[in-house]
């Protein structure tokens, strides 16, 4: 038997977006969210991706309206060590979930990344050549074509690299560990290498409420308008927050993983929703602003 229905299920949302997720949705629909590990405010739900009985019983339960799917094993070092565990939770759940949506026309929205291209042919359009170079980017572009050939009407989003701010018990990223570490008056370095195009959560999650609001189906990229390196990003971060900007040295990071060099992502499909996303000084603008308050 159903529940009585939930407008929007946000699947990992104890987790960065997904909080951000939770809180933007909350003020147009009724959310209920997941979390694995992390419980949080806007996760109501305990569950992990590798029990499909549970996915199904949850989803029954929740009876939503539309899924919004947010988590995901990200960490791309942790996909290539354990893949095993990568593939049950990045692309068997996903199947499972749009088996459910499929049978029940359930609406989807699926977070996926830019890491599906390599990095070498750019700018990317949604319809452009997917060529990952790692094991993340494989199970993510796996899990859009499971979404794209076995649902109609499903929504795929494609975010760069992230940044923005929820509350304190967010998850360390580049710019937190870069403010906390250059408070502490500590010496950072920063790759000056690959390019990076970062995007502001609040952006991401206002793309996901236009495409659930517009009814949009297809692919669209969430993507800042700057082309920076994460040490030229570093330096943007000290100028908005006063920092020392002489503590941040540019070097040029050999990672264990591959990872793509140069993401340039299209986002004119997400624009024609209304969508608009800021340039990195205007969202570190925004990010201190929501530290301060």
């Amino acid at each position: 038997m159903t529940s009585e229905k939930t407008d929007v299920l946000v699947t990992g949302a104890s987790g960065f977006l997904g909080t951000k997720l939770v809180e933007t949705l909350s003020s147009s629909f009724s959310v209920e969210g997941t979390y694995h590990t992390r419980p949080d405010a806007g996760a109501d739900h305990c569950i992990d991706l590798r029990s499909p009985d549970r996915i199904d019983e949850l989803l029954r339960t929740v009876n939503p309206d539309t899924v919004v799917h947010n988590a995901a094993i990200v960490d791309v070092a942790a996909c290539e060590a354990q893949k095993e565990s990568a593939w049950e939770t990045n692309v068997t759940a996903t199947r499972r979930i749009v088996d459910y949506c499929t049978d029940t026309e359930t609406r989807l929205v699926y977070i996926s990344t830019d890491y599906v291209f390599d990095g070498e042919n750019g700018p990317y359009r949604p319809e452009s050549i997917t060529e990952p170079v790692n094991f993340y980017g494989v199970t993510k572009l796996i899990s859009e074509t499971i979404v794209r050939n076995r649902l109609d009407g499903g929504a795929v989003v494609r975010p760069t690299i992230m940044y923005g701010y929820n509350d304190k018990q967010d998850k360390t990223t580049f710019v937190t560990q870069l403010i906390e570490g250059l408070t502490a008056g500590g010496s950072i370095s920063a790759d000056d290498n690959r390019q990076k195009y970062p995007v502001l959560i609040d952006d991401v999650a206002e793309l996901v409420i236009q495409i659930i609001q517009k009814d949009a189906e297809g692919i669209f990229h969430a993507s800042g308008q700057n082309q920076v390196t994460r040490y030229e990003w570093g330096q943007k971060v000290t100028d908005v927050f006063d920092l020392d900007d002489s503590l941040l040295h540019p070097t040029v990071n050999d990672h264990d993983v591959d990872r793509p060099h140069d993401v340039d992502l299209v986002c004119d499909r997400s624009e024609t929703l209304g969508v608009s996303f800021h340039d990195v000084d205007a969202g570190l603008r925004k990010m201190k602003k929501q530290l301060d308050h």
